[in-house]
C-alpha cells in the first residue's frame, strides 16, 4: 500500500475512489503475485524458456525498473520485459536519452477536435511539437495559463505562473497574507492537442520530506478532450506528487464503473537520483499506442500497460481519445496535512515540454 494512503486508512480518511482503486490494486498485485510464480517455475523447469528478467518481472498491471542497490535497497523494484509489438524498447530507450531541438516549435497543425458546448477544444497535433520556455512569456501558439481547480484549496493566479527569463517556466506557490494560498497552473487547452505518441516534460518537483512541503501536490499530466460533456472522463497522471518528494507516482484513471481500471504504481526515488525528485530536473514520459502505454521517469520504468489489463470497451472509450497537457501545482487537498509557514515560497519549475506524434517515431 503507498505509505501516503496508508495512514489516511488507519483515519478513514481515505475518498471512495481512492479505497475502490486500493481493493482494485490490492487484487491485481495478488494476481500478478501469482503470475510471477508461475512464470519463474517455468523458467526453471526450462532453460529455454523466453523469460529474462533483469530485476523481476511484470507484476499485475505495473511494470517498473530500478535496481535495489540503486535504490538503497527500500523498494522491490521490477524491469519492464521487452516490447513484443509497436515501438521498441531500443527506440523508447533513445527517446528517453534524447532531448527536444533548440530552435522555436512551429504552430501545431492538424484537424480541429471538440465540439460545440466543449471548453477544450483545440488544434489535434500531427507535427512535432516542444517548448524550451525561452524568453519571458508563454508561446500563446501552445499554452495558456489556467486557473481551473481541479484539486487542493489553493488558488491559481496569473503572477504565480511566470518564466524566469533562464529557459524555465516556474510555478510558485505562497500564502502572502491570511490562510489563502496562491499558486500557478499551464495548460495546452484550446492550444493543441495529443493522440498517441512520445510525450515527455523535464520537471523539478517542490521539495517535501523530512516535515517539508507536506501539503504539496504537483502534477504534469494529461486530460480528456470534450470531458465536461462526455459520459467519459480520463486522466493519466504521467507524475504527480503526494507531498513527498522522495516518491515516484503515476496513475490512470477512467470512470468505467471498474475497478480494475483505475491503474497506479509508486516507486522510491532511487539514490542514483538523490532519492528527491526535488533535487534536480528529471525527464517524465509517456509512450502512447493505440493499444500501450508506457510510463517512467528517466530510466525509471514506472507502468507498462496494454489494452487488454482493461475491461472490454474502457481502452477505448478513454485511452483512444485525444488530451491535452495540464502542468499544475496544487496544495493542500482535504487529506494532506496544512502546509507551515515556513514551506512558502515553493516551485515547481519546467525545463521543457515535448510531443512527437507516434508517426514521426522511428
Amino acid at each position: 500500500m503507498p505509505k501516503q494512503y496508508f495512514q489516511r486508512l488507519l483515519d478513514k480518511d481515505l475518498t471512495r475512489k481512492e479505497f475502490i482503486g486500493l481493493i482494485g490494486l490490492a487484487v491485481a498485485t495478488l494476481t500478478g503475485i501469482t503470475g510471477l510464480i508461475k512464470q519463474l517455475e517455468s523458467h526453471a523447469a526450462t532453460p529455454t524458456a523466453n523469460i529474462e528478467p533483469e530485476n523481476g518481472t511484470k507484476s499485475g498491471n505495473a511494470t517498473v525498473v530500478a535496481d535495489a542497490a540503486a535504490s538503497g535497497g527500500s523498494a522491490v523494484k521490477f524491469s519492464a520485459t521487452a516490447s513484443t509489438g509497436g515501438i521498441s524498447d531500443a527506440i523508447l530507450n533513445a527517446l528517453i536519452a534524447a532531448v527536444p531541438p533548440t530552435t522555436a516549435s512551429p504552430a501545431p497543425s492538424g484537424p480541429t477536435v471538440g465540439q460545440a458546448g466543449q471548453f477544450d477544444t483545440g488544434t489535434l497535433a500531427t507535427n512535432e511539437v516542444w517548448d524550451n520556455f525561452d524568453g519571458t512569456t508563454l508561446d500563446s501558439r501552445l499554452w495558456q495559463i489556467d486557473t481551473i481547480n481541479q484539486g487542493g484549496t489553493q488558488v491559481y493566479q496569473t503572477q504565480n505562473m511566470t518564466l524566469d527569463g533562464n529557459g524555465h517556466a516556474v510555478m510558485t506557490c505562497t500564502r502572502p497574507a491570511g490562510t489563502t494560498i496562491y499558486s500557478g497552473r499551464f495548460t495546452s487547452r484550446q492550444k493543441f492537442n495529443m493522440k498517441y505518441g512520445w510525450i515527455a516534460s523535464s520537471i523539478k518537483m517542490p521539495t517535501a520530506k523530512n516535515g517539508v512541503g507536506g501539503a504539496w501536490f504537483p502534477a504534469f499530466w494529461l486530460l480528456l478532450v470534450g470531458y465536461n460533456t462526455s459520459p467519459n472522463y480520463c486522466e493519466i497522471d504521467i507524475m504527480e506528487q503526494f507531498g513527498d518528494s522522495t516518491t515516484y507516482s503515476t496513475h490512470l484513471y477512467a470512470n468505467s464503473g471498474n475497478a480494475n481500471d483505475d491503474k497506479e504504481s509508486y516507486v522510491d526515488v532511487p539514490a542514483s537520483q538523490s532519492s528527491d525528485a526535488s533535487q534536480a530536473y528529471h525527464t517524465y514520459w509517456m509512450l502512447w499506442e493505440d493499444n500501450r502505454i508506457r510510463i517512467g521517469v528517466d530510466q525509471v520504468r514506472m507502468g507498462d500497460w496494454k489494452s487488454t489489463d482493461f475491461s472490454a470497451g474502457a481502452w477505448a472509450a478513454h485511452y483512444q481519445q485525444p488530451m491535452y497537457y495540464i502542468f499544475n501545482f496544487a496544495a493542500a487537498p482535504s487529506w494532506l496535512p496544512a502546509p507551515k509557514a515556513s514551506d512558502f515560497p515553493a516551485t515547481m519549475s519546467v525545463d521543457w515540454a515535448w510531443y512527437k506524434p507516434l508517426t514521426a517515431i522511428s
